[in-house]
């Protein structure tokens, strides 16, 4: 049997990657980059497990296999189980019912080491949301266990058939998977950052390093000028990386550093490897698994229970808890799991991890099955805060319409179905279909026929969807632009309404995974001037509906923690010109086209934000919001007047009744044939 050199300087490379990690979900300066110290650990991953294997006694044996996966589970389970039982209780004392659910599908699905299917449900990793999803991170440690259930028994056939053409085959399947991430990036953008086949190439690059060991013989002048590209080329990517792709030119060259620095300091240390071995930074790498266990779901519960985001000052002191945590878990968990006495114990160890990880993924199973435990908290389903959404209900037909019925003008009606009725096409993305209500009653009420037409995430707007990242985003919404364009025509409405989120592209209060996506104020100009080029005529006119103040918490929750911590919910609105500057960038390049009278322009604000503060909930404590953009029904209803100004010439019934601005009782939002057709 061959014994491994131990190498403090992977060590040290695993705690700089820990630490890069950490410090990017900590929103800290300078570490925009930081999320590749996954890619880091991937490669170093591979790298290590092919050493591992390659030098068993034996050679590839059943008995060598069982005593690998043993000795994964003794690595592994215990820590992992240790954090899931204390998330779990701390979630089911903090969470709301929905949450809670979320969080037992991801408990059910982390204990199965599938932990990345549930990141894929959970949203991209790039999306806002961490402290509703404490058990997201638990993604790459599903990728790694799913790779080493098969990667061993490939590596055993092809080391008795194939063991000539073992490199060339770990490079040709790492090309095939690098390609398909590529693919998939543009496609299945959610898919490609967590699963397994377009996340296999980075591990592959580690083990093509392990399986050449030749590679790490180069002269000392040679290594140091590897080592010191690699160590450039992470640092330049932790520091400066802003465009966000998987994979893209920081994937791809943290992958090739972590491999440059695994090389370089293989024969002998060179400085910067020795760097590497510094004592503070191997140890850090040897708590590296507790650090990143455990520094998501303090932070998340932290945020959850703290409403607002963390200051630099509270994440500067939630750094050293998760550091002391983290030690703890390693010193009184992992280490104990990973001596001699332990693993003489494997008959009692087995079944007992078998059993743990049964009564976790069960109690997973349970939260969601009993809707996360909703009877915790009856006094505040009572206000309807901690209720289901208050989202508009319509026919399932009236969304994600074929393209051709788009184009052909079938899109869903409410009003008159008569074609003598004055028409009106609403045409947005999910703050249209959050405001459907409020439409809804303006064409029962005004005698008109709203057409409907929505697509989430996509802007009304001709070329404004370039600036998407990924070729999926791009396509989809370019195709059902110019659907809607060929709607219009076909249709020949009286009024366009556009309706939209009217981010800035370059606002913090963007998604980073879409504000690092969009192109410049510049797009979204040319993309307006562009659109009302297609759509206006001389019969036919525009309206653009503003957007509701945007909050960086979903309301509903917020009012039920406030209530909870008995916090006056007014403390947590935001004022009428907090309001009006977070969109500031495009809606005031929409009011310079009203000025200009090339549109018309009505504004949510008006009636949200009509005092000095921005109201968050109805005067019965309902929230007004659904999440922290989207309007509930109560809130629709609340901007109803704003929005009747958009058609206030269009009444075709004497003596419309006037739709007042002021709060009231929701509209009866189910659809009738009357009120709901297909053209």
């Amino acid at each position: 049997m061959t014994v491994l050199r131990y190498r403090a300087d992977i060590d040290g490379l695993r705690g700089i990657a820990v630490a890069a990690v950490i410090l990017y979900h900590f929103k800290m300066p300078g570490f925009s980059g930081g999320y590749v110290g996954i890619d880091v650990f991937f490669v170093i991953s591979g790298y290590l497990i092919t050493r591992l294997l390659e030098t068993s006694a034996g050679g590839y044996s059943v008995r060598m296999l069982g005593q690998f996966y043993l000795r994964r589970a003794r690595r592994i389970l215990p820590a992992l189980f240790v954090m899931l039982a204390a998330s779990t209780v701390i979630a089911t004392a903090l969470f709301l019912p929905a949450h809670m659910k979320n969080f037992g599908r991801s408990l059910a699905l982390a204990t199965a080491f599938l932990g990345n299917f549930g990141a894929v449900l959970d949203g991209g990793y790039f999306d806002p949301g961490e402290r509703f999803t404490p058990l997201r991170h638990l993604w790459s440690i599903g990728v790694e266990e799913q790779f080493y259930l098969f990667y061993p028994l490939f590596l055993g056939i092809t080391a008795r058939y194939l063991k000539g053409q073992r490199s060339t085959l770990i490079i040709l399947v790492a090309l095939i998977s690098l390609i398909l991430s590529f693919w998939a990036n543009d496609h299945r953008p959610n898919e490609a950052y967590y699963m397994l086949p377009t996340r296999a190439w980075e591990l592959l690059v580690g083990a093509y390093v392990a399986m050449n060991p030749q590679l790490c013989r180069g002269s000392t002048r040679t290594n140091l000028g590897l080592a010191t590209l690699g160590v450039v080329g992470l640092l330049a990517v932790v520091w400066y990386a802003q465009v966000i792709r998987f994979p893209g030119i920081s994937t791809i060259g943290a992958s090739a550093c972590t491999a440059l620095l695994i090389v370089s300091n293989g024969s002998s240390m060179t400085l910067i490897g020795r760097a590497l071995s510094w004592r503070p930074v191997v140890f850090t790498g040897l708590i590296s698994y507790s650090l990143y266990l455990w520094h998501a779901p303090l932070l998340a519960f932290f945020g959850y229970y703290n409403i607002r985001e963390p200051s630099e000052l509270e994440r500067c002191l939630i750094l050293p808890a998760v550091y002391l945590v983290a030690f703890f878990s390693w010193a009184a968990v992992e280490q104990p799991f990973r001596s001699q006495a332990v693993a003489r114990l494997r008959l009692l160890f087995v079944p007992s991890a078998i059993a743990v990880g049964l009564a976790l993924g069960s109690v997973g199973y349970w939260l969601m099955k009993t809707d996360g435990l909703p009877k915790r908290l009856e006094s505040e389903r009572t206000t309807g805060i901690a209720g289901a959404p208050l989202f508009p209900v319509i026919d399932a037909h009236c969304l994600n319409l074929p393209l051709d019925r788009v184009s052909a003008g079938e899109l869903c009606s409410f009003g008159p179905q008569d074609e003598h009725a004055n028409k009106v096409l609403v045409w947005g993305d999910s703050h249209a279909y959050a405001l459907l209500p409020a439409y809804q009653s303006l064409a029962n009420a005004d005698g008109i026929r709203i057409y409907f037409g929505e697509l989430g995430a996509c802007w009304p707007l001709l070329g404004a969807e370039k600036g998407l990242p990924g070729e999926y985003w791009r396509t989809r919404c370019e195709k059902f632009n110019r659907a809607m364009i060929e709607a219009v025509r076909r249709l020949n409405p009286r009024r366009v309404i556009l309706n939209a989120y009217w981010r800035d592209p370059a606002g913090s209060a963007e998604s980073e995974f879409f504000r690092r996506g969009r192109e410049s104020k510049l797009a979204v100009v040319d993309g307006i001037e562009r659109t009302l080029s297609e759509i206006r005529s001389p019969d036919r006119s525009v309206c653009a509906v503003l957007t509701v103040p945007g909050y960086s918490y979903p309301i509903p929750y917020a009012l039920a923690i406030a209530q909870r911590r008995h916090i006056d919910p007014a403390t947590l609105s935001m004022t009428h010109s907090e309001a009006l500057s977070e969109y500031q960038a495009v809606e005031g390049e929409l009011r310079l086209l009203a000025s200009q009278n090339q549109l018309q322009v009505v504004d949510p604000k008006d009636a949200l934000c009509a005092g000095a503060q921005c109201l968050m909930r109805a005067g019965d404590g309902t929230p007004l919001y659904l999440d922290g953009n989207h309007l509930s029904s109560p809130g629709a209803h609340l901007v109803l007047g704003v929005l009747e100004q958009c058609v206030s010439d269009l009444h075709t019934a004497m003596g419309a009744a006037q739709v007042a601005p002021t709060p009231g009782p929701a509209p009866d939002l189910t659809p009738t044939k009357s009120a709901l057709s297909l053209h």
